[in-house]
Order: structure tokens, then sequence, then C-alpha cells
């Protein structure tokens, strides 16, 4: 007996450091995996005839792979699960082969699924469907529970309550892409301030400093501010930067203008237009002459003087015209922007002369004058029209009137583009970039710098215009990187199908750079919402104490009963990426900073905005612009409370 005492004693001196090891590894997995999941016997069992051979579930979905065994083909099989609205497909499955189905839009609340899971099959010779039941038991990966998640898995994930989820992992493009089911992809966009002269105001040429800038500038006299620009010479003014067009954006383009020398001033103001290769577009290349279009009757030379073309009747004798070639003369007008002219037809100046166009019954000759020669080859048969010079750039909001003693404005607006140069409201045709032009002091009188002008507050904006340039790297995969003055998504979806069932969850991610913003009304910055003054609506917001606001209308905003506040020690900060949500169960309003609760109130009236949910913008009074200045992800709109 003695021995066997010792024996065992020997035993527990020998090995129990190996014991006691296993019980401190069985322990840490216990806290790191979690205890129940790490004793969970994960299976997925389906009876005779079939095998589960690989089964999934996260939060929004079941997944099988399923082999069929039955030793005959199976015409269809679907599966569904209690916890999920969206049943899986119903393919075939030859015999022997495998099959992966899912069964989607799932809201699970806890972190172990346990079946059952019901299937039906049918076979192709028979019209008989066959039931059954699986068991399956599976840990639920990123579920949320409720409660907050600090973020070790892959961000928000959509389930059955989820009405928009935008992960911003694009990286690229206008388009934002709805992960749910729904479809309500969003659109990045922003107003675009392209040129201003706000540099101005500190004395600086900004925007017109290389590209033959203005003579200088002066705080003798301005339109506001302190400074304008001033310019003594007869000469055309470019702005510095190439700026992007997009033809579904509406420009706008301003400034003032204000004559101070004793000759007439006068006033060409607009844009240069430019195709993609950033080669300037001139009004010869898009100016043409209505009902030219005819095609060459023999070849020509770069050293002929003169062209044979099949039908000149409708040309015009201008001086100041052209023959184009390889021309698209179906009236569509395909080949503009185009620069493969002759030379000019006529010759300006005090010996100038005209074109002549001779009709000889079959052919037409178009005779160039003062010894001009085409600068073209070009085979017989060739598309050709006539085009005509009517000025070189946009003079969309000047042409060459005289500017008055006093501060005047000129402005345009153009949008769209237009097979005639003769339309300043549109963009000629092949425009994808401008600048702004001036030809200032033009027709000035016998003395050389007594025409003078000041020009102050130019302004070039465009609404809305698609951004392609904001994505960054987010608190999971990617984000949106808005500038806090132009910037913001428009969804396109309003409220009625987010707050059907009387509750409402908001939640993002965010990184603020500036959460100051005195420079507009109320000094707010603007998550997302779709608030309406005194109609309807919701809106996720910071002020400029830092504090978050959920706030949910009842249609009247006199009271601020409607406002969850985020205020006290738990503020949103600048240049960090914290959590933020707003909750509504149907009776009382919360919000949330990193899962902590830290405002409710009582609210119950809710009422429906008719505008639609967009991301970092909101107005004041239906005005005034708020917008984000920062990174924001994970953007998630629930019908489902997710925080108790």
């Amino acid at each position: 007996m003695n021995k066997k005492g010792q024996s065992a004693l020997e035993f527990i001196m020998t090995y129990g450091w190996a014991l006691v090891v296993l019980l401190l590894v069985i322990s840490s997995l216990w806290f790191t995996f979690g205890g129940d999941k790490f004793f969970v016997n994960e299976k997925c069992m389906m009876g005779p005839g079939f095998l589960c051979k690989d089964f999934s579930v996260d939060e929004g979905s079941v997944t099988l792979i399923v082999k069929n065994s039955q030793g005959k083909n199976i015409d269809s099989f679907s599966f569904d699960v209690p916890a999920c609205s969206v049943g899986s497909d119903t393919p075939p499955i030859l015999n022997g082969g495998e099959q992966v189905l899912s069964v989607s839009d799932c809201t699970f609340t806890e972190e172990i699924f346990e079946g059952p899971l019901n299937f039906e099959y049918s076979f192709g010779e028979s019209t008989i469907s066959h039931s059954k039941v699986a068991d399956i038991t599976a840990i639920v990966q990123d579920v949320n529970s409720g409660d907050y998640n600090s973020g070790n898995g892959g961000g928000h994930v959509p389930d059955g309550a989820t009405q928009l989820l935008y992960k911003f992992d694009e990286g690229d493009g206008d388009i934002v892409k709805d992960e749910t089911s729904n479809g309500n992809d969003g659109t990045l966009i922003t107003l675009g301030d392209l040129v201003d002269n706000r540099g101005a105001e500190t004395g600086d040429l900004l925007n017109f400093r290389t590209v033959l800038p203005f003579e200088g500038v002066t705080d003798e006299d301005s339109h506001s501010g302190v400074y304008s620009f001033y310019d003594t010479r007869a000469r055309t003014v470019f702005s510095d930067e190439f700026i992007p067009i997009d033809l579904n954006a509406e420009y706008n383009l301003t400034g003032w203008f204000k004559k101070y020398g004793s000759e007439d001033s006068h006033l060409f103001f607009g844009y240069v237009p430019y195709d993609e290769n950033k080669n300037p577009i001139v009004r010869r290349y898009v100016c043409a002459v209505a009902g030219s279009e005819t095609s060459l009757y023999e070849a020509v030379s770069s050293s002929d003087t003169s062209v044979k073309v099949l039908n000149a009747s409708k040309w015009s004798t201008r001086l100041d015209s052209y023959v184009a070639f390889n021309t698209d003369n179906s009236g569509s007008f395909n080949d503009m922007p185009n620069s493969n002219l002759s030379n000019r037809l006529g010759v300006r100046g005090t010996n100038g002369c005209q074109p002549t166009f001779q009709d000889n019954g079959d052919y037409w000759e178009v005779n160039l004058c003062g010894g001009q020669t085409v600068g073209v080859d070009a085979q017989a048969g060739t598309n050709v029209r006539q085009q005509r010079d009517s000025g070189t750039y946009m003079y969309t909001a000047a042409v060459g009137g005289p500017i008055v003693d006093s501060w005047a404005n000129y402005s345009s607006v153009t949008s769209g583009e237009s097979l005639s140069s003769e339309n300043l409201t549109r963009w000629w045709r092949g425009t994808k970039y401008a600048r702004i032009m001036f030809l200032i002091n033009y027709g000035s009188g016998s003395a050389p710098g007594s025409s003078k002008t000041r020009i102050d507050d130019i302004l070039l904006t465009a609404t809305p215009m698609q951004y392609t340039n904001k994505w960054d790297t987010g608190y999971y995969g990617g984000a949106i990187d808005f500038n806090g003055y132009e910037d913001k998504i428009e969804t396109g979806v309003n409220d009625s199908g987010t707050i059907n069932n009387q509750m409402i969850t908001v939640e993002a991610w965010i990184k603020p750079r500036s959460l100051n913003n005195s420079s507009q009304d109320q000094s707010y910055r603007t998550i997302v919402g779709n608030w309406e003054w005194n109609v309807g609506g919701w809106l996720l917001r910071i002020n400029n104490n830092h504090d978050l606001l959920f706030h949910i209308s009842d249609g009247d905003d006199s009271g601020k009963q409607d406002n969850a506040i985020c205020s006290g020690n738990l503020k949103v900060q600048e240049g960090v990426w914290q959590h933020v949500a707003g909750v509504w169960n149907g009776t009382e309003i919360r919000a949330y900073i990193d899962g902590v609760e830290c405002d409710s109130k009582p609210f119950t009236s809710y009422a429906h905005s008719n505008l639609d949910i967009t991301i970092g913008w909101s107005t004041i009074n239906n005005q005034l612009p708020i917008y984000f200045d920062g990174l924001i992800d994970e953007l998630r709109i629930s019908d489902y409370v997710r925080y108790e």
C-alpha cells in the first residue's frame, strides 16, 4: 500500500508540471476565444443520402456545401432557416455531385447557432417533394448581439434588419455600394468651388500667377475685401489650372469689373475649353457652316490653291473659313472637335480677299485667295464641310462690350454639350477641361495704356460635380474623406423604408479632422441624416462643443426634447477613430460613443421627412449647408434596436 502511494506521489511530482501547463493553456483558450465557444462541438448532420461537407454561419447568412449520395440525380434542392428571411436557390445536384447553397437576411442574437435547418428536394423522375431536418450547430461569426463591438472582425455586416450599409471599400469612382440586398447605391459628389480670388485678399494672384497673369494687385480700390486685380495692357489672361468638366454639372462663372482709364475698355470673359489631351478647342474646330457637308470630287494636295467638292452651294464667302476634312456628315458631328483643317480660305488685312466658288456642273471649285494653299493632302471621296471662326474662345459672360466706370457684375451658367459653337450656355463638343479667360482692355484708343481695368471676386462653382479622389484608408478597409465644405454622398433613399417599424439604429465609424465650424451657421458637422426643419426626419451630427447629437423630429423643431446629446466627459474627438450611434426604440432616443450610452430622451411621435438620406451634409432651415470634415467608415442604418 505504501509502495502504491509512493508511486502516485512520484508520478505527480514528475508530471505535475505538465498538468499545470495544460490547465493554463485551457484557461487561456477559454478567455481568448470565449469559454462557451471554445467547447462548442460544431456539426452539420443531414441524414442518409446527403453529406454536409462544409458549413459556415455569420451574422447575415448560413452557407452549406452539400454532396448528393442518393444514387440518382436530384432535380432541385433548397433549405431555409427560421432566423433568415431569404431562402436558398433550388439548383439540381447530380449523383455524386456537390452544390454550394446559402440563405441570407439572417438575424442572430446569440453567438452559437443551433438548428434546425429544414431542407427539401425532389428527383427528376418524380413530382413528389421530400422534406428533412438537418441538425446543425455552429459558432456565429461577427455576430452583433445588440452591444457595441470594438471591431476585431470585419466591420458592420448586413442582416435582415439592415436597410443601408456602406463599407466604403471600393477604393475609387463615384459610386458607393450598398452591401445589403436593397440596392441603394449612393453617389459621391461635391458642389465644387473650383476657382476663386480669395488669395487676392492677401495680395496674392492665386489661380492667376503663371499663365499670362494679371499685371498686379492693388489695395486702392476693390469690390469687396481689401484687394483687387488690375491690368493696363490689352491682353488675354488665363487661370492656372485645368478644370475637369463634368457635362452633368452646372458651372457658374461670375466676376466684377470696373474701368478706371480714360479710354474705353472692352471685355471678353469666359472659358478656354480643352480636349481630353488638354489641347485647346478653338471655335473653328467646332463651328460648322450649316448645310455645307459634302465630299471631295477629286484628290487634293497640300500645295493646291483650290479644292473640288461635289456641292458648295451652302458654303460661305467669309474669309475666316476653312475646309474641314474627314468629317462626320451624318448630322451627329462625332468628328468634332475637328482640327484637320485647311489653311484659311481668305486673307485678312488691307489687301485682304475672299474665296470664290464656281459651279462646274459635276463639281464645285473652291478657290483660296491671295495665293493661299490648302495645306492638307486628301483622297477623292473624303467627307468635308466648311467650318469658320467667330471669335476664338467661349465668351460666355461678356462678348466685347464696354466696361463702365463703376463695379459691374458679369456672369454665366454653362451645362451640357452643344453641337453648335453659337450656343454659349453649353460646352463645345469634346470639352474635357477648361480654364477661365479674360480678354481685357480690348479696343483701346490710340494711346497705349490709357485703357485700364480692375477685376475682383472671380468665382467659378459647379453643382453638382462627381468626385473620384476622396477614397482613403478606413477603420475597416476603405473610407471616404470629406473635405468639410463641398463633399457629400447622396443615397437617393428617403426614410419611409428605414423607420417603418417605429425604430431605427444609425451607426458609423468616424475620424473627424476638424470639429470647429465657425464659418457656417450653428457650427455643426453632419454625419448622416435627412432632417427637414419643421417637417420631419432624423440627423446624426456633431456641434462645436464636440457633442454628438442624435435628432429625431416630430415635425415641430421649436423644442429640444427630440435631441439625445453626448456631452460632458464623453465627447467626439478630433483625429481619432470612434464609433458613434443613435437609436430610437419607439419610446426613447439614445446616443452612444464607442458603445457607451451618453444620453437618452423620451420620444414617441416621429414625422417622416421628404428629403433623401445624405451622408456628410445637411442644411439649417433648408438653406445653409453643413458638411462633415474627416473620414467616415462602416455606415449602417437599421430598422432595429442594436443597442440596449
